[in-house]
């Protein structure tokens, strides 16, 4: 082979490779701006992204549900078994195959002024819709029928009862825990009686197969610090103002959960990741 077609094959094999390494830089560059862009949090004030902060907001997708035409399977046998118990004037809305509200057919009902012809649920004769023990005591009742429908796992049981008693209505709500810890931001169980003690309305995200991320790596008090700190990233200036709250919580994702800390400061809503001091949500009262 002559020496000027050797030198021909020579410059095409190195412009092939030149031009093989420059797509693998690029590629890698771009990958690297997209995980870069995933890790910066959102100011809690103004939701946009931070080029300052390292942290990362982590936020609850939208919860889907479906018509009760489209369960099937042992739901929709569930189903069959609660309206034979308690009337068929429901409408049941299901997520994931599990049940996340029902309402009355129609709404008629949802208004506490409005008595319905025929209630949705067996009335309670004696029951007081002001009377706290009576009303944990119905939505304990409904809560036992309900919650093989919800899908209420032993290890995250509902507790920590709240009752909102008054005269034509009542609300109770649930709040699911792991280890007594409670979940946020879902995790949440909620009862509607009318009067009579009659369910008027349900709605539930409750969480399943809760998986646990991180550890806990440091206190509240210091959490207090970091919350501060994180506070101030988001406002220009430094004036003094004191961290309100402090709470340990789960703060869930889908089916994944992180320790975490709540406080609020000065109106902003703050979790942060109880391992690493990261921003998990951060947002102000006043925002969207």
């Amino acid at each position: 082979m002559s020496s000027n077609r050797l030198r021909a094959v020579f410059i095409t094999t190195a412009l092939v490779l030149a031009a093989f390494a420059s797509m693998i830089v690029l590629s890698s560059k771009e990958q690297g701006t997209e995980s870069l862009a995933r890790n910066r949090p959102r100011s809690a004030a103004t939701g946009a992204v931070s080029g300052e902060a390292t942290g990362q907001i982590i936020r609850q997708a939208a919860l889907h549900v479906t018509p009760a035409t489209e369960v099937t399977g042992s739901a929709q046998e569930r189903w069959k078994n609660f309206e034979a118990s308690f009337g068929t004037g429901f409408e049941p809305q299901w997520r994931d195959g599990l049940l996340a509200s029902i309402r009355a057919a129609g709404g008629k009902i949802r208004n506490p002024n409005a008595r319905a012809a025929r209630p949705a649920g067996p009335a309670r004769n004696g029951f007081e819709s002001r009377d706290s023990e009576q009303v944990l005591a119905r939505a304990r009742e409904l809560l036992t029928v309900l919650e093989g429908l919800v899908g209420v796992e032993a290890e995250l049981p509902l507790e920590n009862p709240v009752v909102r008693g008054g005269e034509t209505s009542a609300h109770v709500f649930f709040q699911e825990t792991w280890r007594g810890i409670p979940i946020e931001p879902l995790g949440k169980v909620s009862i509607d009686l009318g009067s009579d003690g009659e369910l008027r309305g349900f709605d539930s995200t409750y969480v399943r197969d809760l998986l646990i991320k991180n550890r806990v790596g440091f206190s509240i008090e210091e959490g207090r610090l970091r919350a501060l700190s994180w506070f101030y990233r988001f406002q220009p200036e430094k004036q003094a103002v004191q961290v309100a709250g402090g709470k340990q919580i789960i703060w869930v994702s889908g089916r994944n959960g992180w320790h975490a800390y709540e406080y609020f400061v000065r109106g902003h809503h703050i979790v942060i990741d109880a391992m690493t001091g990261e921003l998990l949500y951060g947002r102000s009262a006043g925002s969207a």
